[in-house]
């Protein structure tokens, strides 16, 4: 298994590996983001397809939400990292004030979505959550 750090919130800005962007919060749209790792996606076979939150999993179409993608993004950008629950939480919903279980829940629907890949997402109990890559 792969060692995992905790990203420290104070260093937000910091680059962690050649496809994550500097993460700052991000307002953007997710529409055609740059910042989003199509590419990191498309080697465990998740590929994306023209309108947002539309994908492909093993030859099947499947639908993620907004927040699915924003929640994705954060997690693949910074695979291998602990991202925490207040950074993730803002990250997904920026501005917003959401409780916890909202993330439970997302995180929940985002394991059902990715089940069929080499992809798992784990919890990290009181420091957040992490997305590694099965066969990478």
């Amino acid at each position: 298994m792969n060692k995992l750090s905790v990203l420290d919130s104070s260093k937000l800005t910091f680059q962690f590996n050649e496809y994550s962007a500097p993460l700052l919060k991000c307002d953007r749209r997710c529409q055609n983001c740059p910042l989003f790792p199509y590419e990191l996606l498309k080697e465990a076979n998740v590929i994306h397809t023209e309108n947002l939150g539309n994908f492909i999993i093993n030859d099947a179409p499947r639908k993620l939400s907004a927040q699915g993608v924003r929640l994705l993004c954060s997690l693949v950008r910074q695979n291998n990292q602990i991202l925490p629950i207040d950074y993730l939480i803002s990250y997904v919903w920026p501005g917003s004030s959401i409780v916890r279980n909202n993330l439970n829940v997302a995180i929940y629907d985002l394991r059902i979505f990715l089940s069929e890949t080499a992809i798992n997402i784990a919890n990290h109990r009181k420091q957040g959550y992490s997305l590694s890559f099965k066969h990478i």
